[in-house]
């Protein structure tokens, strides 16, 4: 069956189009980017006089009326940037007199109209705005539910911020989303709020979801909380490896008597990473009781295994340090882990029987 050929002449001009195709992209492109830059050019002095006047507004306590209608006459687009970019450097009254002045130029009501548009890209805009500028209470929560992730991420932020007595539990639902980002953020908003969030991440950590257990001990981490242990220890048995990870890096922090005999328990886990985790936990608390456990393990097969548990002896001061050297002089698989250990800085957290 014979091939058809195709004739050198089209492939010329099939080349000649691309290229040409290629040229006109790569024009727009140049000619937006000029442009863009020289409109940000233009409206640097304007943005640097905008912020100066808010500025000395708030120092002042008041706007002087010429420069509340030089603000009035400023473009949106570039009053919006000026607030937006002024907003994260604020905090206390200074970011609450900024609030007050962005509702008395419409920012909020523009803000709620963006935030309920039917495009995505001007909803993440409302909520980016209302983010630095306040309001939107009556539509923002309902966006951690967006089709968007960018826009559930933003509502997650706004939720850390100004979220009411719900927010703790509307974040910690966003610690299921598919999507990373709004995990993330949603974490780093809980661990925002603090103790406010304890009860909504306790009950997390029982949820049928071990994405969502394993996202709930992230949060617990980061502020360890005594109410936490009961449940810690329960899931120091999970049957997801990586929940019973993060349970013992928490158990770690929570500490005591209980934290430490569950941990023990931990360093005969069949997972390589739980056995690290717990080694690492070991040499936080600094229990003296585990050396000898600590020390078979530095015949693990995993090496990350064995490193932490000599960091964990060296840790524990002349004990630890004896076990070490024995190990040292022994030979073995055993005694690189030890002799990384003995060459690094003590930083004994040795605790008694």
């Amino acid at each position: 069956m014979p091939v058809a050929t195709i004739p050198p002449s089209l492939l010329a001009w099939v080349a000649i189009v691309l290229g040409l195709l290629a040229m006109i992209c790569a024009t727009v492109i140049l000619g937006v980017t000029a442009v863009r830059l020289r409109v940000d050019r233009d409206a640097a002095p304007l943005v640097t006089r905008g912020r100066e006047m808010l500025a000395r507004a708030m120092i002042d306590g008041r706007m002087a009326p010429e420069d509340e209608a030089f603000l009035r006459r400023m473009e949106r687009p570039l009053l919006v940037r000026l607030f937006v970019r002024l907003a994260p450097s604020l905090g206390g009254d200074s970011r609450t007199e900024l609030r007050r002045m962005a509702r008395g130029f419409g920012l909020q009501d523009m803000g709620v109209r963006l935030a309920r548009s039917r495009l995505w890209w001007q909803r993440l805009r409302g909520v980016r705005l209302l983010t630095a500028v306040g309001g939107g209470e009556e539509v923002v929560p309902g966006l951690r539910a967006d089709r968007v992730p960018a826009i559930r991420a933003q509502a997650a932020e706004w939720l850390s911020e100004y979220g009411g007595a719900d927010a703790p539990d509307q974040l910690a639902d966003l610690l299921d989303d598919p999507d990373p980002l709004c995990r993330f953020t949603a974490k780093h908003g809980l661990a925002r709020l603090g103790p406010r969030a304890i009860g909504a991440v306790r009950t997390r950590l029982t949820s049928p979801s071990a994405r969502l257990r394993a996202a709930a001990l992230h949060v617990a981490i980061r502020m360890p909380d005594p109410v936490l242990l009961d449940r810690t220890i329960e899931l120091a048995g999970d049957g997801d490896p990586r929940v019973r990870a993060l349970a013992a890096e928490l158990l770690a922090k929570l500490g005591g008597e209980l934290a430490s005999s569950r941990l023990v328990v931990l360093l005969s886990d069949d997972q390589g990473r739980v056995r690290r985790a717990a080694c690492e936990g070991m040499g936080i608390l600094g229990d003296v009781a585990t050396a000898p456990r600590l020390t078979q393990l530095l015949e693990d097969p995993v090496w990350e295994v064995r490193n932490h548990a000599a960091r964990a002896l060296r840790g524990m001061g002349a004990p630890g340090e004896l076990l070490l050297r024995r190990a040292l002089r022994a030979g073995g698989v055993s005694a690189d882990a030890a002799g990384l250990a003995m060459a690094s800085p003590s930083t004994s957290k040795a605790m008694g029987p």
